[in-house]
């Protein structure tokens, strides 16, 4: 059955694997393309989710996540939570295409200036440079390290490691607990066992079916538990 919940981290978090199946506004064959932008009804959504489960049988775990909304604004808002918590590609691929196409309306409003002054500066980033330079990093690390073999060299570069790995393991510890503290609303489906159950449980009582922003990802597997327990029942007030 369908319900609102909050998508959060648990204190544990098992290993899953499972097949995953998104839509959104811009999926080809379930999106709807206007002028004025892409759309998707929650109805459209599930009707998509629907056809991938159509090659299933038996016995099954299914979780669905999804955020609909009726205004652009407010999907941003949403996907901006949900990816906050959980960065799965898909959503942080639907944020930056909702991203773009807020930033396309805007431009269409606005008159093109032609400036003749340079941009500013910037690092130049490009993949091969990055490669030539972390090479000749390692190669000048190696170069000195192979000059300094006393032991005062070793005890102080054994003391910058471990002072390196009480910072990363500290910070690991710091972004696990911001994780934990987040969460994002959404609607979510769960169920388990025979597959033409979950099918028909999956069309019934669709949330927000006046909503034109959604975006949905589906999880199938033999077991879930691990993922189902990062969300939580909440409720509407």
């Amino acid at each position: 059955m369908w319900f609102p919940a909050w998508l959060k981290f648990p204190k544990s978090l098992a290993p899953v694997s499972c097949s995953t199946v998104p839509v959104h506004p811009w999926t080809f064959g379930a999106g709807h393309q206007e002028e004025s932008g892409n759309y998707l009804s929650p109805a459209n959504a599930v009707d998509y989710l629907l056809k991938k489960l159509s090659g299933a049988s038996g016995e099954q775990d299914i979780l669905v996540l999804m955020i609909a909304e009726n205004h652009h604004d407010a999907f941003m808002s949403a996907l901006g939570q949900l990816t906050r918590v959980f960065p799965l590609p898909v959503f942080k691929q639907v944020e930056r295409l909702a991203q773009a196409a807020a930033e396309l309306a805007i431009s269409k409003m606005q008159i093109p200036t032609i400036t003749s002054s340079l941009p500013a500066p910037v690092p130049l980033s490009v993949g091969t440079c990055r490669s030539a330079m972390v090479s000749q990093l390692i190669a000048q690390a190696q170069q000195d390290a192979a000059g300094s073999l006393d032991s005062n060299g070793i005890k102080n570069a054994l003391g910058e490691l471990k002072s390196l790995r009480e910072q990363v393991a500290s910070e690991a510890a710091s972004t696990l607990e911001q994780l934990q503290g987040g969460r994002a609303p959404v609607w979510a489906f769960s169920a388990r066992g025979d597959i033409n159950t979950a099918v028909a449980e999956l069309k019934k009582e669709i949330p927000q079916q006046s909503a034109i922003y959604s975006a949905a990802v589906m999880f199938v597997s033999d077991d879930l538990t691990a993922l189902k327990e990062m969300v939580e029942c909440r409720g509407l007030s």
